[in-house]
């Protein structure tokens, strides 16, 4: 509802501009999900991909650093970073933010796999292990292999970056 009150660029509150868009185009538009960021010390940086016209695309990218300092190479990180998660989509920053639901759920499917195999139990373990550590080295962003860099994971980078600073991911957000 706040949302839907709040004010656009064009003066007209959010609920007017989807009515007009609506009869417009005579589809049914609605707000499916929405967030905000708010945090102390942070930067916040947006990232379209492949842009139709200015900040309207298919995929999006929203994320906010904490750090130190403003400077030229955190707008580099920050905006690098934003292009990662579009291609990478990850699920979570770190393994602590990945839902244990998941994991749990990902470890069924790997047992489930292993399981008409003539494989002992202490093998199906490790393997299982070996597997549910890719799995989340996949899709935690800090851990996931640096698209520009294959050499390096995604926290290499932001350490180098930081130097002196103190760097954090805060939040991201991949809308698509």
């Amino acid at each position: 509802e706040k949302i839907l009150n709040s004010k656009m660029e064009n003066k007209k509150i959010v609920k007017d501009n989807l009515v007009d868009l609506i009869s417009k185009i005579g589809e049914k538009i609605s707000i499916r999900r929405s967030a905000c960021f708010s945090f102390d010390k942070c930067k916040n940086f947006f990232y379209i991909h492949t842009p139709i016209k200015k900040n309207i695309g298919k995929l999006g990218v929203i994320l906010s650093l904490q750090n130190g300092k403003q400077s030229e190479k955190l707008n580099d990180l920050g905006h690098k970073i934003c292009m990662h998660i579009a291609a990478s989509n990850p699920l979570s920053i770190d393994i602590n933010d990945l839902n244990q639901d998941l994991i749990e759920k990902e470890k069924e499917i790997i047992k489930e796999e292993l399981s008409s195999s003539k494989k002992s139990d202490e093998i199906v373990d490790k393997i299982t292990k070996g597997r549910l550590n890719k799995f989340i080295e996949e899709n935690t962003l800090l851990n996931q292999t640096w698209i520009m860099d294959p050499q390096k994971k995604v926290k290499d980078i932001v350490k180098e970056m930081a130097n002196d600073q103190d760097i954090k991911i805060k939040a991201f957000l991949r809308y698509k």
